[in-house]
């Protein structure tokens, strides 16, 4: 089973099975999907990306990934893509994925 793609507008959250732009990480470009185990630049902690999405930020539609800390799932982060200068992608600065 596939999760659907969460959207946040605003406080509000919907869910749907639209297409979601594909998200890399930064260090290796390897694509980001769900269940990915991810790897912090900055903690060094591994997360697994739970869900993504969409989401409108400044009149733009930003992709994310809510990740989540493998020990105890107590921490979930939301994760939003950036625009490769270089190569025009979206990826996840600061992250890179393990598996």
């Amino acid at each position: 089973e596939v999760p659907m793609a969460r959207y946040s507008v605003g406080a509000y959250t919907y869910e749907d099975d639209s297409s979601i732009p594909q998200i890399c990480d930064e260090v290796t470009g390897s694509p980001v999907s769900f269940g990915s185990k991810l790897i912090s630049q900055e903690r060094g902690d591994t997360v697994t990306v739970e869900a993504m999405g969409v989401r409108l930020v400044n009149g733009s539609l930003i992709p994310f990934v809510v990740a989540s800390m493998d020990a105890a799932k107590l921490f979930e982060y939301k994760i939003n893509a950036e625009k490769s200068a270089d190569t025009g992608e979206w990826v996840l600065a600061g992250y890179w994925v393990v598996s």
